[in-house]
């Protein structure tokens, strides 16, 4: 009986391991029909997504990082879930050109810098994306604002959050 059992538990283990390879292999076949699309033109317009992201390699141009897509996917989810609150990104992470190809790819999206210029005066019905120390000004009545948050690290440390 216990051989019995030790061969159906590694048999249970080799399913597992094989259905995680299946769904990260799904999930990188998804990543490159996307980046496929994007290259060939061939995006969807129904893909905001796709659209989104061939608007920042546009604006990045050799400067892109594969590496920023995490801040890319953080702020594209924070915008379709049209939800207010606050993201934490790290400095430097490529937050400013994510917002700004929202912005560009998508008429309902308004983005104010640090020095609190907003790419549209029209704040009815948007999602407004702010950085620091800005406020939304009076009798605008934006669809949700998310605040972006940026985190300072050395190492592992966190320095300080603006």
């Amino acid at each position: 009986m216990i051989e019995r059992v030790n061969e159906l538990t590694k048999y249970l283990s080799a399913l597992s391991e094989a259905q995680n390879s299946g769904y990260k292999c799904n999930g990188e076949m998804a990543e490159v029909i996307r980046e496929l699309r994007v290259e060939t033109g061939l995006v969807n317009t129904e893909d905001k997504a796709g659209v989104y992201n061939r608007k920042i390699t546009e604006l990045c141009g050799d400067y892109y990082k594969k590496d920023l897509r995490f801040v890319n996917a953080q702020i594209y989810n924070a915008y379709i879930t049209g939800i207010s609150g606050e993201i934490y990104v790290s400095r430097c992470s490529g937050t400013t050109t994510s917002l700004r190809a929202l912005a560009e790819t998508f008429d309902d999206v308004v983005y104010t810098d640090e020095r609190g210029h907003f790419t549209s005066g029209n704040l009815t019905d948007k999602v407004v994306f702010m950085e620091r120390r800005n406020e939304i000004p009076r009798g605008a009545r934006p669809k949700c604002v998310i605040k972006i948050r940026q985190i300072d690290f050395v190492g592992d440390t966190q320095i300080n959050i603006f």
